[in-house]
Formats: structure tokens, sequence, C-alpha cells
């Protein structure tokens, strides 16, 4: 189910006050495909024979209360102080991941605020942060948290899939930039394409579906004659293609 999705259900559920009662939780436990080949964009065959569309997400935990008024998982604020989204969210997400493994950190990444509009007015107000995973420092790109506080700054719903790797690659990659961009370029036929917001090549861990976490790199190629494009995610010690996704949609 899309996050706007989401978003719209929540809003039916927790837009009216609701009678004390116990919270009630509901969690739904998902195992992410590594090859989805029913999404927009082409799925792409690598050499080791398998489709990659999206990659090897980690299993995921969803959570709705109801009502959220009575979710205590979470300390309230004081009244008097105001609500700090980041402070809350990266408190609320120390419980959802082991911090005692070593150089295991969390990564406030963004927050906003959603208005939910009744027929004439604002019948609540949604929360929401996205919190990822660090290692020494190195994002990894394919675990995240979303959590969604109510108008009443408790949480009513969060996403996650952060996992503890049993093993982390040496966080010093072997291989250097250009060497990977060249590896990239002759798998896909394309060259790199320069990105002006962030850094074209980007340094990540990912963690593989036997629960190992590999240091890659993450850039794109394109090949204008050919019209491909392709986001490429290599090893940066092996140079092997992990994974890699289309980038252009039938």
């Amino acid at each position: 189910m899309p996050f706007s999705s989401l978003i719209h259900r929540l809003s039916s559920v927790f837009s009216h006050p609701h009678p004390p009662q116990p919270y009630e939780t509901v969690e739904i436990h998902i195992q992410q495909e590594v090859d989805d080949k029913s999404r927009i964009n082409p799925p792409i065959q690598l050499a080791t024979g398998e489709y990659s569309s999206m990659g090897y997400r980690p299993p995921n935990t969803i959570a709705i209360w109801k009502p959220v008024d009575h979710n205590l998982k979470v300390p309230p604020q004081s009244e008097q102080a105001p609500f700090c989204l980041e402070k809350a969210a990266m408190a609320f997400a120390a419980t959802l991941l082991d911090l005692d493994q070593p150089g295991t950190e969390l990564m406030y990444l963004s927050g906003s605020k959603n208005s939910v509009w009744g027929e004439y007015e604002i019948e609540n107000e949604l929360y929401t942060a996205n919190i990822g995973q660090t290692h020494d420092g190195i994002s990894i790109r394919n675990t995240k948290a979303i959590i969604v506080f109510n108008s009443k700054h408790r949480v009513c719903y969060y996403y996650c899939n952060f996992l503890n790797p049993t093993k982390f690659a040496p966080s010093a990659p072997s291989l250097s930039p250009e060497s990977a961009v060249a590896l990239g370029e002759a798998a896909f036929d394309g060259t790199l394409i320069p990105s002006a917001h962030t850094s074209a090549i980007e340094v990540q861990y990912y963690i593989r579906a036997d629960k190992t976490a590999s240091l890659v790199y993450e850039f794109s190629v394109e090949n204008e004659i050919k019209h491909t494009s392709f986001m490429v995610v290599l090893d940066a010690h092996t140079g092997e293609v992990v994974t890699a996704a289309n980038l252009i949609y039938s």
C-alpha cells in the first residue's frame, strides 16, 4: 500500500476522538520479494541470472495503534514544551533497533507536517519522520523507518525494516570510485550521469538476503544513443553488480 494511501487511511481512523480504552496494536509482517517483475520499470537480468528491479529489502513491520491517545510507548513531552519531531522520532526509533552493536547508529533524514482536512476545517494533523540506519557513519541504503505522530504527539503508525547484519564488509573501499564507475559503465554500456544535487557516486552499505552487509557504490549510467538509463549498485570490494534498477519506465 503506498504511503500516501496509508496517510489517507490514518486520517479516517484518527480524525475523531475515541472514548478511553486500551489501545489496540495491529502488526503486519511482510517479506519483500527480491524480484518483483510486476513493477512499472522493467527488471534487469544480472550476471547471476537473477532479475532485479529494486533490490533486496529486509522484512518489515507495520504497526497501527487505535485509539492513538493511549499509545504510551514514547513518554509524552511536557505540555509547555514545544513538540520536537526529530527528538520524539529518534527516541521511538531507538526502541526498534539494537543500538548496542558497535558502530550502529540512527540518522534523522527528514520530517513533515500534514494537515488532514474535514469538510470545512482541519480535523487532525499528522507529523511524519523518516529515520535511517548507519554503520561507522555510512548509511545503509535498504533499511529505514517511517514514524507518524498524531496531533497529540503520540505514535499512531510506523513502518520499519531495521536490521542488525551478522557481518559488515570493511568500511574502506578496495576499489576506487573511478574503477567502480568503469565497471558499471562496461556492464550497462553507458556513461556516468553526474548529479547536481548529491554526489554522483555514493558509498553505502547494502544488506543482502543472507543478512550480511556489503559496502557498495551507487551511481547511475546512461546511453543517450540507445535511450537507456540504469541505477547501479556495485560492490566496492569485489566489483560485483549487487543490484540495479532500470530508470526508463515502460
